[in-house]
């Protein structure tokens, strides 16, 4: 097979040199939503530029053509902008995605399924529709997974997002025969971390044509990297014991790995620091005593899995990182994992996010949580920037800034490897920590590691 020597882009390596936005991110009031709008602005000023993805549905803005509605998103926007003190120019494009008759589409071409109508057009988690890959010679493309083509049931409209990114940008969409999210997916120098239900959700589709070798293999060409380490189920799992349906969480306590996971770049001992969550009771509110047991325990395997992985080019230093979980009606994921960061010409520094407690009780407890997170990010060499505005309005529906801020371009990432030789078979890491626990034996031998503890 020839490969064109496009690789995913990287999750840590690089200066970030553009973001993609989805406006508005519909969480919160207008006033609240400018705010974390015009921190984000202000936060990458004079660093980075905006392409922005904005929604027109004629049925509420009926005074409004495409046209003029472009205009008027754009003013708000400069206004925003103004306001954070950055220049205008540093908006590169506000591309206008129209309402899709979808359910014309599904009759047009007799698409199987029942039709689900929705309000929404694309999701405003712009992170996870496709995978930015950049060629040997800075040439970008987006990586369409197949969920976001072919997919017979529209709930939330992401199926159209690459192709309306791609048009403005000149970028060509390169189809992906798998199911993939870019929310459970981190990309290092020359492997990437692919959350285990991802693994399980591909096995149900192609279980009858494609061995876990060879599903492997296919994430590693087209993601263009060595190594694939699928991380984050929460137990040992046989194969025989899988679970048969489907469901947005099968393995994982939460839908993405990115919520748990972050990549801290390049040590100067040449391992891979990698930041996992860590629960301690302080950070619980309302949550079952059961249940946060059950994360705080979740959150020791993945990072025990990672920390004795040993994969042939380099090995994981691991460092925890605090999370706020909250059980006040449906779980809330407070992730300082679900950040941004760069490392290039010798920095390194990581934007967060800034969360509000949700009842003021919880501010003491919010104010000693941020002074731990910075800790451990300054004692590790990394500066740290707050991204301000309520991300806690964010973390309502499991989300926050990695996953409504997509980095498009990156610069200055020597760090990246260039895969070698994908043709040749590279064996997967399934769960180090239960190959450890079972001594090794003679089935961990044959399928060596896959990190989050499946066996098969």
């Amino acid at each position: 097979m020839n490969h064109d020597g496009s690789r995913a882009l990287s999750d840590v390596y690089g200066k970030i040199d553009q973001l993609l936005l989805s406006y508005p991110d519909l969480a919160g009031d207008a006033v609240e939503i400018h705010k974390r709008y015009a921190g984000l602005f202000k936060a990458f000023a004079g660093a980075a530029r905006f392409v922005i993805l904005a929604q027109f549905n004629p049925a509420s803005n009926s005074t409004y053509t495409l046209p003029r509605f472009a205009r008027k998103v754009q003013k708000q926007l400069q206004s925003i902008m103004r306001d954070a003190r950055l220049d205008e120019s540093y908006l590169d494009d506000v591309i206008i995605e129209p309402l899709f008759d979808y359910e014309a589409f599904h009759r047009q071409f007799r698409i199987p399924g029942e039709f689900v109508r929705s309000d929404y057009f694309s999701t405003e988690w712009t992170q996870d529709a496709f995978v930015v890959l950049k060629n040997a010679n800075d040439a970008y493309a987006l990586l369409e997974p197949i969920q976001f083509k072919l997919s017979s049931v529209n709930k939330l409209g992401d199926q159209l997002m690459a192709d309306y990114i791609a048009a403005q940008l000149d970028y060509y969409v390169k189809p992906f025969a798998f199911q993939l999210e870019g929310g459970n997916a981190l990309v290092g120098d020359n492997y990437a971390f692919i959350g285990s239900d991802t693994l399980y959700k591909n096995w149900l589709l192609y279980k009858d044509s494609f061995t876990f070798q060879e599903l492997t293999n296919h994430f590693r060409w087209s993601l263009g990297v060595n190594h694939i380490f699928w991380v984050g189920a929460e137990q040992t799992i046989s194969a025989d014991s899988l679970p048969g349906g489907e469901s947005d969480d099968l393995l994982q306590l939460l839908p993405h790995i990115d919520m748990f996971i972050t990549l801290g770049g390049k040590e100067p001992d040449g391992r891979e620091l990698v930041l996992v969550a860590q629960l301690t009771e302080i950070k619980c509110f309302g949550l079952n005593p059961d249940l946060a047991q059950r994360f705080a325990a979740y959150f020791d395997r993945v990072a025990l899995s990672i920390e004795i992985a040993k994969p042939e080019e380099s090995a994981f230093r691991v460092e925890r990182l605090p999370i706020i979980l909250t059980g006040i009606g449906d779980l809330i994921p407070m992730s300082y994992n679900n950040c941004l960061i760069e490392q290039y010409d010798g920095l390194r520094k990581v934007y967060l996010p800034r969360y509000r407690p949700l009842v003021p009780s919880q501010a003491a407890v919010f104010e000693k949580v941020e002074q731990q997170v910075c800790d451990v990010f300054e004692q590790l060499g990394i500066t740290v920037c707050f991204v301000e505005g309520n991300f806690s309005t964010r973390a309502l529906s499991r989300g926050s800034l990695h996953c409504m801020a997509k980095v498009l371009k990156r610069s200055k990432d020597k760090f990246v490897k260039r895969a070698h030789d994908l043709s040749k078979p590279e064996r997967f890491w399934i769960d180090a920590a239960a190959a450890r626990e079972n001594a090794l034996t003679e089935a961990a031998h044959l399928v060596p590691f896959l990190i989050g503890a499946m066996k098969f």
